[in-house]
């Protein structure tokens, strides 16, 4: 069916026009066939009404070569696919749907796969492209084979580039599978360029996501992915790169993420070196309790007004330890000295407890970071550990959670070259309960240290004052002048000590 060339007014007329298989609506070119639509429902909609339309490969609908200009209607859509096989748009532009929706993709008693878009601009839209999933349907949240190409999403203050299932519509599966994606995001003010509600994923496919903001666009101070339930959702197995330039602080997605399968990168580095003059908490995942464990390694550069650097690489693998000898305590090693301090000019890992037994790992980015990159993997089927990696106040303040670890003051596992222990210092936060007038402190040495010492931090452990420390081949042994108070967890010091050497230098021959 071809529109020639000119302006065509469908709101008066009711729109709403459904069209079978094997019909192609075609212009004369975006922006030489304009379409004008601002009524209750679609414009157009393509969908299998009986099941009779097997929609097959091989049936031919498509809508090419025009523009659809909409309003302010909050019920209005451009076009609506629903239960549809291999459907094409082509060299489209969808503009000002500013209360609705430019393209809907609507699985009712069906499938809608093999869609493809090419050469499409949606612009100015409350929502540019929405996956739906009619409620009470079963076994249909597939949108398999969809392809972008060339696919331009221009969001506006308070619009939805893609919107990848809504909790409205029964928290069932919306999955786009094996499916290429190559998407242009224009973002400005408080916009999503993709959101994913309860169970909605990209999964299994490849592309490209770009966001950028247009050079006459306000400032992005929204997200370029918002997750709303990460544990469910999100992008899963994606070979490419989500690439933004949008660093601010309102926003929790960073220049690169790439999904290996098996290994993962992501960027928290900021794109000015040397300006950001604050420290930044991220809360990382969730660690999982069963048999779970995340790990890999970060390396920070951080710029202090370009007169000196500080470097660190530090190997992390965290893993609930349960009622296991020595409580919390992950593999954790550094090279540099990025970590070696506790104010926000260094890096730090910490782990709190919440009240329902969760474990939660936090990162503090220190001040002026330029460079953060995390290389990390994790179960590839959770066993209750999920990634977060938002924004947050430092957990340090957050009087609902309680500190398991740090990569200050608590120890870690022992770093061996063969099985030679390798240590240069430790400390540990000590907390026992009072009573007594000597505590051992095991140092897992092998041999006594060569430098060590204790400190009080307690009321009751100052109260009564340490008289001396000393140490052999097993344990620090802290001495106090008298019997300590009575009480639980009420005398906690600080522990530290030190060697320099392997524990078998010199084999006996």
């Amino acid at each position: 069916m071809l529109l020639p060339a000119g302006t065509y007014d469908f709101t008066a007329s009711g729109g709403n026009i459904d069209l079978p298989p094997n019909v192609i609506i075609c212009g004369e070119g975006v922006g030489v066939t304009n379409l004008q639509w601002n009524g209750a429902g679609c414009l157009f909609r393509y969908w299998r009404n009986s099941t009779t339309w097997s929609g097959a490969v091989g049936t031919s609908h498509a809508i090419t070569d025009l523009s659809i200009n909409g309003g302010n209607n909050p019920n209005s859509i451009a076009v609506e696919i629903s239960d549809t096989y291999g459907f094409k748009l082509r060299n489209v532009s969808l503009y000002g749907f500013t209360g609705g929706d430019g393209l809907v993709l609507h699985t009712r008693n069906f499938w809608v796969e093999g869609t493809t878009l090419e050469n499409v601009s949606i612009s100015n839209c409350k929502r540019h492209i929405v996956f739906k999933r009619q409620p009470g349907t079963s076994n249909m949240p597939s949108y398999g084979y969809t392809t972008f190409r060339n696919v331009s999403l221009n969001v506006r203050d308070g619009q939805i580039g893609m919107l990848v299932g809504d909790n409205a519509y029964n928290n069932a599966l919306h999955e786009i599978y094996n499916a290429i994606l190559e998407v242009n995001i224009w973002t400005s003010g408080g916009s999503i360029g993709i959101r994913f509600g309860k169970n909605g994923t990209i999964r299994d496919s490849s592309g490209i996501f770009r966001c950028e903001t247009p050079p006459e666009g306000a400032g992005f101070t929204g997200r370029f992915i918002q997750i709303d339930d990460p544990e469910t959702s999100g992008i899963i197995n994606f070979d490419g790169p989500v690439r933004t330039s949008h660093l601010s602080k309102a926003e929790d997605w960073k220049n690169t993420w790439r999904d290996l399968r098996y290994q993962k990168l992501r960027d928290i580095g900021e794109p000015k070196p040397g300006v950001q003059n604050y420290a930044q908490w991220f809360r990382v995942c969730r660690i999982g309790t069963d048999k779970s464990l995340f790990s890999g390694r970060v390396r920070t550069v951080t710029d202090y007004g370009k007169a000196s650097y500080r470097t660190a690489s530090a190997e992390f693998a965290f893993g609930v330890r349960g009622n296991e000898a020595g409580g919390f305590k992950p593999v954790f090693t550094v090279d540099g000295d990025g970590f070696n301090g506790s104010g926000d000019l260094f890096a730090k890992f910490a782990v709190y407890a919440d009240a329902a037994g969760n474990y939660w790992l936090y990162f503090r980015r220190p001040k002026y970071t330029n460079y953060c990159v995390f290389e990390y993997t994790y179960d590839l089927y959770p066993q209750g550990t999920f990634e977060y990696w938002d924004k947050v106040d430092s957990p340090e303040t957050d009087t609902a959670l309680t500190k398991v670890w740090d990569s200050v003051s608590y120890p870690s596992q022992s770093s061996y070259i063969g099985d030679e222990i390798v240590f240069t210092g430790q400390r540990s936060i000590v907390t026992v309960n009072g009573g007594n007038i000597t505590y051992y402190v095991p140092h897992l040495l092998g041999i006594a240290p060569e430098w060590y010492m204790a400190s009080a931090l307690s009321a009751d452990a100052n109260m009564t004052g340490i008289s001396s420390v000393t140490a052999d081949k097993s344990n620090i042994t802290i001495t106090f002048k008298s019997v300590t108070p009575a009480g639980s967890g009420n005398i906690i010091m600080a522990v530290e000590w030190g060697r320099k050497q392997f524990n078998n230098r010199f084999r006996p021959s």
